[in-house]
């Protein structure tokens, strides 16, 4: 509950328009979090799984760089199925209002539809997938606890000596920890900004989208997409990055920022040995956390413009 009065009012679960809209929600509220329980379940199953194998086969490497080799597959799956829950839960919003009966009183005032719709994005992104959102950030603060063990090493040198030479530009290890502190900022940002922007693209298609065969069709095909994104900005990062790879070392590092911003929301630099790769490869590399935390800024400007426009769309919809 402390959490949740952090929250803006009209995000909290008292407010008028968000219990308006968990109205329905309330009712399904058991089924749904006893699916996202089973989904939860399932990934901690397919981590198990898939850790268990990589600890019989990386004896040699730190217990940090195991538990990323564990959780990251799931953890990213997780998060794309979020996304695309995401788009599912919020393209559907103004054909619900209008099987309620209470589109046309919504639009009987200016603000009706801008706070209604609000109200929707509030209850997607803080509450609908609450229990996945909370898995999300699990799997983050234990890379984060693994992390911090690991700047430990050296007695406390640990973080000087994988920087070493190979930061370019040379920096001091104070200028070294900061920057590192904001790719870890944007690793906890990101998945926020990513799900509220998912949220608002959703609700901005629903102005245009009328029809539930066209609504589950561009479900379909935003899911796809979605997927698509995901691997291909991965390959794309993989090829760039690697060392015997010649192309343009803005070209490397834009590929960085892009998958650390659309791909996995930060997650791979959740560790210190993906560092150490990063900034032997790429360089200026280190500026990695600050592009991506300007993606997050970008990303929270497109869903107040989203939000914005879909407000009067529907406003002035037939």
């Amino acid at each position: 509950m402390r959490i949740l009065n952090q929250l803006p009012e009209e995000a909290r679960p008292n407010a008028p328009a968000l219990r308006y809209v968990m109205g329905n929600y309330a009712k399904r509220a058991r089924q749904i979090l006893w699916l996202q329980l089973v989904v939860g379940i399932a990934l901690v199953i397919g981590v198990g799984v898939i850790g268990g194998r990589l600890l019989s086969q990386d004896q040699g490497l730190p217990a940090s760089a195991i538990l990323m080799n564990a959780l990251y597959p799931a953890a990213v799956l997780g998060q794309i199925l979020m996304s695309v829950f995401m788009l599912m839960m919020t393209m559907g919003v103004i054909n619900e209002e209008k099987r309620r009966q209470t589109w046309d009183n919504l639009r009987a005032t200016d603000t009706g539809t801008q706070i209604t719709l609000r109200a929707r994005w509030f209850a997607a992104v803080f509450y609908r997938l609450f229990l996945l959102l909370v898995i999300i950030y699990s799997v983050r603060l234990a890379l984060v606890g693994a992390l911090l063990y690991d700047l430990t090493a050296f007695s406390g040198d640990y973080l000087a000596l994988i920087s070493g030479g190979s930061v370019q530009p040379l920096l001091p290890v104070e200028a070294i920890i900061i920057l590192t502190a904001f790719s870890l900022t944007a690793s906890f940002i990101l998945p926020l900004t990513g799900l509220g922007l998912d949220a608002a693209l959703g609700i901005l298609l629903a102005t245009f989208i009328n029809h539930r065969v066209w609504i589950a069709l561009t479900q379909m095909v935003l899911s796809i997409a979605r997927f698509a994104m995901v691997i291909g900005l991965f390959l794309l990062m993989q090829n760039l990055v690697d060392p015997t790879n010649a192309s343009e070392p803005f070209l490397k590092w834009i590929s960085m920022v892009g998958f650390g911003g659309f791909g996995d929301w930060g997650l791979r630099f959740l560790n210190l040995q993906s560092y150490s790769e990063l900034w032997s490869t790429v360089p200026f590399g280190i500026f990695v956390g600050v592009g991506m935390l300007l993606i997050a800024v970008i990303q929270a400007g497109l869903t107040e413009l989203f939000l914005s426009w879909a407000a009067r769309r529907a406003q002035a919809r037939d």
